[in-house]
């Protein structure tokens, strides 16, 4: 028969039930939404990508 939870045991365990919690909802939160640079401005990514883009702004 296992003892019953003592005063240092429950905030561990309670401590370690919120940090699987919350861990859990911040990685599905990351898996579901891009960075800004990928969502907000599309056009910005591709103008870095764009070497003639450099060219005609006349980059130093």
């Amino acid at each position: 028969m296992t003892p019953p939870p003592n005063a240092r045991t429950v905030p561990i365990m309670f401590a370690t039930i919120v940090a699987v919690v919350v861990g859990s909802v911040g990685l599905i939160w990351l898996v579901a939404h891009p960075t800004a640079s990928e969502s907000d401005e599309p056009g910005a990514a591709q103008e870095r990508a764009d070497p003639a883009h450099d060219e005609a702004r006349g980059c130093s």
